[in-house]
């Protein structure tokens, strides 16, 4: 198992490597172009005071002077050797500290930096100028060379400690609201949904992911509400007809109730209403299995008509008007079988809760790239405090009421599942005592 680091360490080192890294290359550059500048200052020193020396020579031999003795002063205090050479190149003569006669040893040529300068109008060619290697430096050239560098010294330990300051304060900023992040998320995961999401952060990937985490926050309490919730509900749904037919089943079998045909109806449908219940929980399952859904050319007038010869006798029965509003033609991609049950479900609805002598009415049309389905009637209405609800599993407005209708609470939610297979949608609008109004919007060309 590699081992883990945390991520504050890792900036921080990271920071840290890279100041160092473009602090090093700066200094190393700079003294790098300070050296070469200053060698080449010192170099036109170095000739310049040659080239005094030169002068210095053919001024005084031109004058009928020897400057032997000054040349040795000069060979004793500056470690200074003066080679007279004739225009064969042949050394005529030499001076330097030894010649002063005061126990010098004669040194060796190759540590000494040598040029050659002419002579105009003396006995000698050529005059060459020898200087030691290593004592390069006047006094205050030396002296400014080391301040210079006890400069560069302090300098980048400043630049240092500046740095390593920064990366330490880069990294905190960076890796704190991380670590909040990571607290907030293990909240998260322990359902501890009180917990308070961490101050918003102005860096803005890190303040995308807490709006992200706190949007997982919102969609998991609400999952794990609407689990509990359908965990009740489901209990609660198949406890009760299970119940009824086990006290009835009971009372049968002890003699306390006689088995008539009416009780035996009575049975028959609380076991048909199980078997709806189940079928229906299994069907939800089946969709949320996201099976690929094939599309196909479908005539929604067609299907209007087919459901309508269907359901009229039913509304007839209890007086109620139904109307189908829609062209003799409209055409789109989708799948029959499904848009089917859609509609049956959305008309079981409006029978179920559509008093006698009301009126359902469903129309269709087809809008730009999309087509609209709407479902109406002048039921019994929902209130407003419900709709947010109503295709929620196993919520019911009034459950004593759809009990007695025969409503699981189901039918709205397999609409909606339905409706996603087919990359459509539905909304809502009813009022109390006024009726409600179902919209489904279906793309001509569905994404498949």
């Amino acid at each position: 198992m590699k081992k883990a680091f945390s991520f504050s360490r890792i900036l921080f080192s990271a920071f840290l490597l890279i100041a160092i890294i473009i602090l090093s290359s700066a200094l190393i550059l700079e003294h790098f172009i300070f050296t070469q500048t200053f060698g080449d200052y010192l170099q036109d020193q170095t000739i310049s005071e040659d080239l005094d020396w030169v002068s210095f020579i053919e001024t005084t031999l031109a004058a009928g002077n020897d400057p032997t003795l000054d040349l040795q002063r000069a060979a004793m205090m500056n470690d200074l050797r003066f080679t007279f050479l004739d225009e064969a190149g042949n050394i005529v003569g030499v001076i330097d500290s030894s010649s002063m006669g005061m126990g010098h040893m004669q040194r060796d040529p190759q540590i000494l930096a040598e040029r050659d300068y002419l002579l105009q109008t003396t006995p000698f060619s050529t005059i060459r100028i020898g200087r030691p290697k290593n004592t390069v430096l006047s006094l205050p050239e030396s002296r400014f060379r080391n301040a210079l560098n006890q400069g560069y010294f302090f300098i980048g330990l400043f630049s240092f400690v500046l740095a390593g300051s920064i990366a330490l304060w880069l990294s905190r900023r960076v890796s704190k609201p991380i670590q909040s992040l990571e607290h907030y998320a293990d909240s998260i995961t322990n359902q501890n949904w009180d917990e308070q999401p961490p101050a918003s952060s102005s860096l803005k990937e890190i303040s995308s992911l807490r709006e992200s985490l706190i949007h997982l926050s919102s969609r998991l309490k609400a999952q794990n509400q609407l689990r509990q919730q359908l965990t009740t509900n489901m209990s609660h749904e198949l406890r009760t007809p299970l119940n009824v037919l086990l006290n009835q089943i009971e009372a049968i079998h002890d003699g306390i109730l006689p088995l008539t045909p009416e009780r035996s109806n009575s049975l028959i449908q609380e076991v048909h209403r199980l078997s709806r219940m189940v079928s229906q929980i299994e069907h939800l399952n089946n969709l949320e299995q996201k099976i690929e859904t094939v599309f196909e050319p479908v005539n929604l007038a067609t299907v209007l008509h087919e459901l309508s010869e269907a359901y009229r006798p039913l509304f007839e029965e209890r007086k109620i008007s139904f109307e189908i509003d829609s062209p003799d033609s409209l055409v789109f991609n989708t799948q029959e079988d499904t848009i089917r049950q859609i509609l049956f479900n959305l008309l079981e609805n409006a029978l179920r809760y559509t008093s006698d002598s009301g009126r359902v009415q469903v129309s269709a049309k087809r809008e730009n790239q999309e087509v609209q389905i709407t479902v109406q009637d002048n039921g019994i209405g929902i209130p407003e405090e419900a709709l947010p609800h109503i295709f929620d599993r196993f919520y019911r407005v009034d459950p004593a009421r759809a009990k007695e209708s025969g409503g699981s609470g189901l039918g709205l939610s397999i609409v909606k599942e339905l409706l996603q297979t087919l990359s459509g949608t539905i909304a809502c609008e009813s009022r109390i005592h006024e009726g409600t109004l179902f919209t489904i919007r279906l793309p001509i060309e569905p994404l498949h």
